[in-house]
Parts: structure tokens; sequence; C-alpha cells
């Protein structure tokens, strides 16, 4: 069952926000420098997670003393989950893509989503957007 809210996920109270323990980072193409202005264009931004995974118990040596320790953690590794299977949640979102290749003698291609992980596939094909180079997929 699929549920649209009209407001962005990480506003939705049930929500809590979308805090985890998962670090993320955005991925920019484009020009972006220390030193460059806001108004200089950026063409897209990814918001991207990081997963890291180690065998536990660490070794002493990988503690690193200089990273910060919050009450209750210890450094890098204190807020992990244990060393078990788990149930992980992803959420993708694929709002427009941008100059893709045209694919037919027309000049354009009929655009959708596949998401793929480990053997799992999901296809959005049934859905497309025909004959564009620039389609917008978020509603």
């Amino acid at each position: 069952m699929f549920q649209v809210y009209p407001v962005e996920l990480e506003n939705v109270p049930e929500f809590g926000g979308f805090q985890e323990w998962l670090h993320s980072f955005e991925l920019t193409k484009g020009k972006r420098t220390p030193w460059s202005s806001t108004s200089e264009k950026v063409m897209a931004i990814m918001k991207v997670g990081c997963i890291r995974i180690y065998k536990t118990p660490l070794p002493h040596p990988v503690m690193d003393p200089t990273l910060p320790i919050t009450e209750g953690q210890e450094g890098l590794f204190g807020g992990l989950p244990k060393n078990k299977p788990m149930k992980v949640l992803i959420r993708a979102y694929m709002v427009k893509a941008l100059e893709l290749k045209p694919s037919d003698v027309t000049n354009t291609t009929d655009a959708y989503i596949v998401l793929v992980l480990g053997k799992q596939r999901l296809s959005g094909k049934e859905h497309y957007i025909s004959k564009q180079l620039n389609p917008v997929f978020g509603r």
C-alpha cells in the first residue's frame, strides 16, 4: 500500500524527522568550491547515506581518540547496532532526471526508474514518461 503525503516526509510526525544513526552527506554535480558564492549554478545535489560495516569486537588500536565522544558512546563506533542481521529501511527519492541520452530516431526517450539492491529489482517501467529528456518523476 502506498501513502502520498502533501509535505516532505521529514515533516510528517510519524517519521520523527528521519533521525537515524546513518550518516548522510551531499554529492554535487557542477562547480562548487569553498570560495565560490552560493549564487553559482550547481546542477544537482544528492543526499547519500554512508553505512560503515565492522566486525565486532573492534581491536583497541582502531578506536580514534580524536573523534568526538558523546555520553554513552565510544567515538565513531558507539551508536552502531549489534553485530547481527537487521532490517534496514532504504528511502530513495527520484524527482527529476536531467539531460538523458536520446534512445530513438525522434531524439527523445521513454524514461522510467529501476532500483536494484542485491538480487531484488523494482521497476517503474509501467509508469514511464514518454518522449522526455528531462522527465519530472516527482508529483
